[in-house]
């Protein structure tokens, strides 16, 4: 028998279960059924079991049992689903998990060890349900699972059933999206006619609010026009009655200064002449307080006026404050960040202020040494001006003189020169031609050498030409040689097919042989077989009965334990415990554990341990005798199952050998033929070598003597291109040596046109350097006076630097200290930001009221200005008064007297008029006023009324866009509906279709039963659950019309 191959996990899992022969033998099958798919391998256990061992066939429960192990694999193993074969470790505990059975985590290794029979590391549904049944799989792998006919019945039933399910699934799916898309479609009817009607009435609303917001609108710019027209009069109003209000106080001021110089002039008149100086200072001091006076009144006016305007718009301001409150809180954050960054940068300006302030005075200081370095720069380059001069005057004098002797020199270098060019001319012909000559004799050498070997190789081709006719000749002989062994090779595979065929026909005889053994082991097996499942039925009933024995004892143990347990702890707590009435309740429970147990407990699991070991020896008994029949039973199986392997060995063996006979044969006859075609070709090769020599050596002989007249040839022009060498040579010495003696004299020539220049050269460098010495010093006396200026220029730029550099000090110590306030001032900006929001509307009422404040403190103003011009007008007078007084006193008495009557009635008239002026101006402000707030609610109603127009035409663009949506949806869903309907008719068709399908499934399956006996119930069984399962996609009024047809 061939051997099993199993990888090495199975090995040891097959050692560890101690598996029988026969195991070993059929394992491969395990194998091949655990990588079927889930659904296979389900309805193959319920066929090996349908009249045997869980006995599917009278117990429909098991057989859910099985569909509810295979749905849960499928459900577990989401990757493949029912393609799927095996599980891993983690999803077969998965499995038991959704089944409900619990198990610690040392169980569930037990649990998957024993589910691996074939040791691959992975469980199968077959695998997990030998578990489960509690059966041996030896029984699946060789139950039958009908014969051809049978198959092909089942598969067909089987088709028709797959399709009668996926027709049942598609039309339910179907139904589903049909009763979907017409619910969606009567919805989104019903919401765009909704949206139709709700948004033609808004668009109607907001066409109206469009045309009255317009009309508003219209009337807004109008009386804002109006309103504008008459605060411009009011201004104009306002305007005249200030300038009449001014003309008329100002001319009742110099009324009254008139009447008040009058009253001083006739009252100094009257006063001594001596007191007239005294006056007049007096005049002067008054005059001086007075146009004071008269300025700080008038500043009070401006200020108190800038006052009022300034209230104005505080109050303007206030109104807009409550809005800008938001946007400050948010700029606040902004200018605070601002501040710190101002702060910082003002900070790093003071460092650099600092610094450029010390590096300014640094600075000056320099340039002030340097200012006193320059002047002595110049002194000292004056003085180096004159000594260079000096030197340059005997610079000249000696270069003159090295001139001469250089243009000596250089006339004799130059004839050497030309001696030295001529023999080196030469000197390079009769190099040239050496140089020839030796080219010439090393190419005929080399010549020389090519024709040897040409000769040579001539000769060795003409040698291989021979040798290939002598190996063409052998060749030929090898291939009659191979012809003889040809035929010796044909008689060799005649006897192989012979025995070939000899071999075919005893591996016949003992396979017969086997089958029939086979046939004979196969029956005493199911004898061990039923013996066996006995045997095993007795074990089990022993170990039950004894683990319930076991379990009782336990129980019996534990309850003495725990109540040795408790009496001991209720005495440990007794004599630690401190609490008198605890003390006394623990007594009283120790008292009745040790005297009032309850011992009829004890004796009834002991009379229940003696009824289960009397009832134990009859179930010995009969595990007794189940072992000794499946011992009996065990022997003439195994010897009937050897005899079988070792008929089957001897036919595996015999049809191997007559396979290897045939092998032999066929490699015997492909041998011959291929020995034949080499033994053709090497014939053939051998012909054609011959002719190949036979050319080969004619080529050679003829290579061979043109080698020879070639060598000749190149002998002759090297011993010629030999002797051209050596003249050349003779003549290259003769030139060298000419040109030898050329060149000494050369040499010694320009030695001393050499020393000759090199005087020159030096007394070159001698006037040169004067010159660049009287050059540079009389650079140094323009540099140092130059670098005099500049350094007082730069001391003078430093001092204005240094200024510069401590106003730029200061500058950054106040940028410091303002961008610090300014931060401060932002932190509080920031923190004030939300209440000054919350403040907008008091401080808008605040700046209000003191707008009217300002108006008061500004009429005050005016007055006291009024009264600073009186008494400023008073001043002067009384000066000027004061100075004729002081002359003409007593001639101006009389004329002082008439002058302050006439003073007194052009005051009084100008008061009356100033009076008039002032109720004037108080009129017209009061209009200009009220024209300003007119103007002002206008304007801000022009704005509301031109803000309500444009939202009332955007919501009539609205309204239309909605409405325009609304038509487009309602024919959106009105499509819907059409495609709803279509599809509710493609379902219905589906529906009819897939009740068809499942109509003829039943009756294609209800035939087939009743032709199948027991091989193949558990498929028909799986298929008839499967149409039960689909009967969940049907209707009521469905299955009442499929139950009547059936």
């Amino acid at each position: 028998m061939a051997a099993i191959n199993v990888r090495p996990s199975m090995r040891l899992s097959i050692t560890s279960m101690r598996l029988s022969p026969e195991h070993v033998s059929k394992l491969p099958k395990l194998m091949d059924l655990n990588q079927k798919g889930y659904t296979d391998q389900a309805i193959a256990f319920i066929n090996a079991f349908w009249t045997n061992g869980p006995t599917f066939k009278d117990s429909a429960e098991k057989c859910e049992s099985v569909w509810n192990w295979h749905n849960t694999v499928v459900e577990v193993d989401k990757e493949n689903g029912t393609k799927g074969s095996e599980l891993d470790e983690i999803k077969v505990l998965r499995v038991y998990e959704l089944m409900g059975k619990t198990m610690t985590a040392r169980e569930k290794k037990k649990v998957f060890n024993d589910l691996d029979v074939d040791g691959s590391g992975n469980a199968s549904l077959v695998e997990i349900l030998l578990r489960e049944f509690n059966v041996d799989w030896l029984q699946i792998v060789d139950a039958p699972q009908g014969n051809d006919n049978d198959l092909k019945l089942l598969a067909e039933t089987e088709d028709l059933v797959q399709k009668a399910s996926m027709a049942m699934e598609d039309s339910q799916t179907k139904a589903k999206l049909s009763r979907e898309a017409l619910a969606a479609s009567e919805a989104a009817n019903v919401e765009a006619t909704q949206t139709q009607a709700e948004s033609a009435a808004a668009k109607d609303i907001a066409e109206k609010d469009a045309a009255a917001a317009k009309k508003a609108a219209d009337e807004a710019k109008a009386a804002e026009a109006v309103a504008i027209d008459e605060k411009n009069a009011a201004v104009a109003s306002e305007e005249a009655a200030v300038a009449a209000e001014a003309d008329a106080k100002a001319k009742a001021a110099e009324s009254k200064a008139k009447e008040e110089a009058a009253l001083g002039a006739e009252a100094e008149a009257k006063s001594s002449k001596e007191a007239s100086v005294e006056a007049e200072e007096d005049a002067k001091l008054a005059e001086e307080a007075a146009k004071q006076s008269a300025e700080a009144a008038a500043a009070k006016e401006e200020a108190a006026k800038a006052g009022e305007e300034l209230a104005v718009l505080e109050e303007d301001a206030a109104r807009a404050a409550e809005t800008a409150a938001f946007d400050q809180e948010r700029l606040a954050l902004e200018q605070e960040q601002a501040a710190a960054d101002a702060a910082s940068e003002a900070k790093v300006a003071e460092a650099k202020a600092t610094l450029s302030n010390e590096n300014a005075k640094k600075e000056e200081e320099e340039a002030k040494a340097a200012e006193v370095k320059a002047e002595e720069a110049k002194k000292e380059a004056e003085d180096t001006e004159a000594k260079a001069k000096e030197a340059e005057k005997d610079a000249i004098a000696k270069e003159f003189a090295a001139k001469k002797e250089e243009d000596k020199q250089k006339k004799s270098a130059a004839k050497m020169k030309e001696v030295e060019e001529l023999a080196l001319a030469a000197e390079l012909k009769a190099n040239q031609e050496q140089e020839a000559a030796a080219t010439a004799e090393q190419l005929q050498a080399e010549n020389t050498i090519k024709a040897i070997e040409a000769e040579n190789a001539a000769q060795q081709q003409l040698q291989e030409s021979e040798d290939a006719k002598v190996r063409a000749g052998e060749a030929k002989e090898a291939a009659l040689a191979a012809k003889k062994q040809i035929k010796l090779m044909e008689q060799e595979v005649k006897a192989a097919e012979q025995e070939a065929k000899s071999a075919q026909n005893a591996m016949q005889s003992l396979a017969k042989k086997a089958a029939a053994s086979k046939q004979k082991a196969a029956a005493k097996e199911k004898v061990f077989a039923d013996a066996r499942a006995k045997a095993q039925k007795a074990k089990e009933t022993e170990e039950r009965n004894q683990a319930e024995i076991t379990e009782q004892r336990e129980a019996i143990e534990r309850k003495k334990k725990e109540r040795v347990e408790k009496i001991k702890q209720l005495e440990h707590d007794i004599e630690t415990t401190d609490n008198i009435v605890k003390r006394g309740r623990m007594v009283n429970e120790l008292h009745n554990f040790r005297h009032n147990y309850d011992e009829t407990i004890d004796n009834r699991a002991e009379l229940t341990l003696k009824a289960l070991g009397k009832k134990r020896k009859p179930i010995l008994d009969e595990l007794e005798k189940a072992e000794a029949d499946r011992t009996k039973a065990w022997e003439p199986y195994n010897q009937a199952k050897l005899a079988a392997e070792k008929e089957q060995e001897a036919a595996d063996a015999a049809a191997a050998t007559a396979k290897a006979h045939a092998d032999a044969a066929a490699e015997a006859t492909k041998r011959a033929q291929a020995a034949s075609a080499e033994a053709d070709r090497t014939a053939e090769e051998a012909v054609r070598h011959k002719e190949l020599a036979d050319e080969a050596k004619e080529e050679a002989a003829r290579k061979r003597a043109a080698a020879k007249e070639a060598k000749t040839l190149q002998e002759k022009t090297l011993k010629d291109a030999q002797v051209s060498r050596q003249k050349a040579t003779a003549s290259l010495e003769a030139a060298k040596a000419k040109r030898e003696e050329a060149e000494a004299h050369r040499i010694a020539a320009d030695k001393i046109r050499d020393q000759a220049e090199e005087s020159r050269r030096q007394a070159e460098e001698l006037r040169h350097a004067a010159e660049e010495a009287t050059r540079i010093a009389h650079e140094a006396s323009k540099a140092a006076e130059f670098a005099r200026l500049e350094a007082q220029n730069e001391r003078e730029e430093a001092e204005k630097a240094h200024e510069e550099a401590e106003a730029d000090l200061k500058a950054a110590t106040a940028a410091r200290q303002k961008a610090e306030e300014t931060k401060e001032a932002a932190e509080n900006g920031r923190k004030q930001a939300t209440d000054a929001r919350e403040k907008a509307v008091a401080a808008a009422d605040k700046a209000a009221e003191q707008r009217k404040v300002a108006t008061a403190q500004r009429k005050e103003a005016v007055e006291l200005r009024q009264h600073a011009d009186e008494r400023a007008e008073a001043a002067i007078a009384p000066r000027e008064a004061a100075v004729k007084a002081r002359e003409i006193a007593e001639e101006n008495l009389t004329l002082a007297e008439t002058g302050r009557a006439l003073a007194v009635e052009a005051r009084e008239a100008a008061d009356e008029a100033a009076t008039g002026a002032e109720e004037w101006r108080k009129q017209a402000e009061s209009q200009r006023s009220k024209a300003e707030d007119s103007a002002k609610l206008a304007q801000e109603a022009r704005a509301v009324a031109e803000q309500n127009q444009a939202k009332a035409d955007e919501s009539a663009s609205e309204a239309k866009e909605k409405l325009e949506g609304a038509e487009k949806a309602a024919a959106d869903a009105k499509t819907k509906a059409e495609q709803a309907k279509v599809t509710a008719t493609a379902a219905t068709a589906a529906v009819k279709t897939s009740m068809k399908a499942y109509g003829d499934a039943r009756k294609k399956l209800k035939k087939l039963n009743s032709s199948l006996k027991e091989v193949g119930q558990g498929r028909m069984w799986w298929m008839s659950r499967q149409l039960e399962e689909d009967k969940k996609y049907m209707s009521p009024q469905q299955l009442a019309r499929l139950e009547k047809n059936m």
